[in-house]
């Protein structure tokens, strides 16, 4: 069992979800590009700890209209 699949296996387990060998295949698949895409993200220094550009502030900024 390869690692990808490991962790794919785990995290279903834990959720409680039971797989077909193939929808677990197509799962590590999937999985294994998204770290990928995860991995290249944190790859550049420069924005490894910058803020989304959206960012949601639930604190209201209130107006004073005087």
């Amino acid at each position: 069992m390869s690692d990808s699949t490991s962790v794919v296996h785990l995290m279903l387990t834990r959720a409680g979800l039971s797989v077909s060998p193939a929808e677990l295949e197509a799962f590590v698949r999937t999985y294994d590009a998204m770290q990928a895409g995860i991995d290249a993200m944190y790859a550049v220094e420069a924005t490894r700890y910058e803020s989304p550009a959206l960012v949601f502030t639930p604190t209201p900024a209130f107006v004073d209209w005087d």
